[in-house]
């Protein structure tokens, strides 16, 4: 946070707003980039951003896939009951917290979705949410991640994280248990998972389920680094910047 007494280049002031979450009692203070601060303001930070995907317009909003995501994981789950019918499938729900703010803004950039809190100019450092461009660029990076998780050479000789140390798995079921699991139909459209292999994440996950926990755990910390356990803020980024200056390089190379 810095005084207003100084001068940024560029600043653009966003709007304070406190949100509530539906299941979390603590409120949070959110940047709003969409709504204009007065009837005067001439625009706001969101109206400036292009859509995802635009042709032209990669670098300021890359392409984002993640509308989509649900149904394609519903899909890969009936196959993969068609092709397991008696398989316990566990679900791992993959999250990063504070996964947005992982991702840094250029110096640039971050005056635009600046806000006044009392006598200070907050700027953020990381990316916020509510910024039009924030999902697409976070999706890179976790993209990336995913990549690593998937690609990680001996995956059961990984050291055990203390992340994935502190995964519990349910005991399996028994055969009785099984026999009564809900049977996905098979049909033109859905043959079940039809390639398969000893190195497919999803395959280890309902076979060998202790190998997936470390290779989730390894993949978070080579990309977004040690959790900093002695504060909530995000730890540092090793690996997300260069990926994504990368992927924005080669964007770039496709538009000309």
């Amino acid at each position: 946070m810095l005084p207003l007494t100084n001068h940024i280049l560029d600043i653009h002031l966003c709007l304070f707003r406190i949100a509530f979450r539906e299941d979390d009692p603590n409120a949070r203070l959110r940047v709003d980039p969409s709504t204009p601060i007065n009837a005067t303001d001439d625009g706001n930070t969101n109206a400036q951003i292009p859509a995802p995907g635009i042709p032209g317009h990669f670098l300021e909003n890359p392409p984002i896939y993640y509308g989509t995501a649900l149904i394609w994981y519903l899909i890969w789950l009936w196959n993969l009951r068609i092709s397991y019918p008696f398989e316990d499938l566990l679900q791992l729900a993959d999250d990063v917290s504070a996964a947005f703010h992982r991702i840094l803004y250029h110096p640039t950039l971050a005056p635009a979705f600046a806000s006044v809190w009392n006598k200070y100019l907050v700027i953020p450092v990381g990316t916020i949410f509510g910024a039009r461009n924030s999902p697409s660029f976070y999706m890179e990076a976790g993209e990336a991640r995913a990549h690593l998780a998937m690609h990680v050479p001996q995956a059961s000789s990984l050291p055990m994280e203390d992340l994935a140390a502190s995964v519990q798995f349910p005991p399996l079921p028994t055969p009785a248990e099984a026999a009564l699991f809900a049977q996905a139909i098979c049909d033109s459209q859905h043959p079940g998972i039809t390639h398969a292999t000893s190195d497919d994440p999803v395959l280890l996950m309902t076979v060998v389920p202790p190998t997936v926990a470390p290779t989730f755990a390894h993949a978070s910390i080579r990309q977004y680094g040690q959790p900093d356990k002695s504060s909530a803020s995000p730890s540092r980024i090793p690996i997300a910047h260069h990926a994504l200056t990368l992927l924005n390089g080669l964007l770039w190379l496709l538009q000309l």
